[in-house]
């Protein structure tokens, strides 16, 4: 059982597509995007000859269930909100996975992601889940001193740590783009980050010392 529903919208000449579903974890990412794990239950390979101009949606089935009956597929993946379900795609192994535009119909327990235009490539399932990524990193000291105002923020915000001189404070955006970077040059408890060029979303704030790197989460609206 594929778990996908292929629609064709629009057929320019004779079309092939093969679809294999694999019951076994994708290969990971290969440069992580903070925040955003992968499924390790299954993925999807579909091939083929796909004439320019045609189009096919792609809708892609999740199932959050424990009952074998019902497939109990993402049950691991999916931990709290649907609304953290994101559709992954590369288009061979070489690339690192990607969020590709999606929509999604269902309910929390079972539905599609919906992609309106199919590709050949490898597609997938990704989660947002902050507090998982957090405590699986070994190189992470979750720092209950970083201190973040205000967060959610707007035009700036503060960080509240005991700095120290030569230590790193950068950002990184969900994709794993580093868009911000300052060096501490003196002893200080306060720095102060302006975010007029930051657009909204979630982003990563990172202190970076010679044997630890510390990390928290900031949102800019």
């Amino acid at each position: 059982m594929t778990r996908l529903i292929l629609q064709v919208i629009k057929l320019a000449d004779s079309a092939f597509v093969r679809v294999e579903h694999n019951w076994v974890a994708p290969d990971g990412f290969k440069n992580p995007i903070p925040g955003l794990v992968i499924s390790k239950e299954r993925y999807w390979d579909i091939r083929g000859i796909i004439p320019p101009n045609t189009i096919i949606k792609g809708k892609f089935q999740y199932v959050r269930s424990t009952n074998p009956l019902s497939g109990g597929l993402d049950n691991e993946l999916i931990t709290g909100s649907i609304d953290s379900l994101v559709l992954l795609y590369r288009s061979n192994r070489a690339e690192n996975w990607r969020i590709i535009p999606y929509t999604r119909i269902g309910t929390p327990y079972t539905g599609y992601l919906i992609v309106d235009t199919l590709q050949d490539g490898e597609y997938t399932f990704g989660y947002w889940n902050w507090q998982q990524w957090i405590y699986n990193k070994p190189t992470l000291l979750v720092n209950d001193k970083i201190i973040i105002y205000p967060n959610p923020a707007k035009e700036e915000c503060t960080v509240q740590y005991s700095f120290e001189k030569g230590q790193i404070v950068s950002i990184y955006n969900i994709m794993g783009t580093k868009i911000f970077e300052h060096k501490i040059t003196d002893k200080q408890d306060k720095l102060t980050i302006l975010l007029s060029q930051f657009r909204k979303g979630v982003y990563i704030i990172e202190i970076a010392e010679k044997q630890s790197i510390n990390k928290t989460k900031l949102i800019v609206e």
